[in-house]
């Protein structure tokens, strides 16, 4: 599920500009994509050792 989130997400901000850069590398949203990411890691570890 995390996965699903992810992917469409990252390609969203990498594609919207606000203040003349991309919204991915404001410090807030790159914050929230990080944890986005940690989640969908620590999933599939708990996953593989199931």
């Amino acid at each position: 599920m995390h996965q699903a989130i992810l992917e469409p997400t990252v390609a969203y901000t990498a594609g919207q500009r606000r203040y003349g850069n991309p919204l991915a590398d404001l410090p807030t949203v790159m914050q929230r994509l990080g944890y986005i990411q940690s989640r969908l890691m620590t999933a599939r570890r708990a996953a593989r050792r199931a």
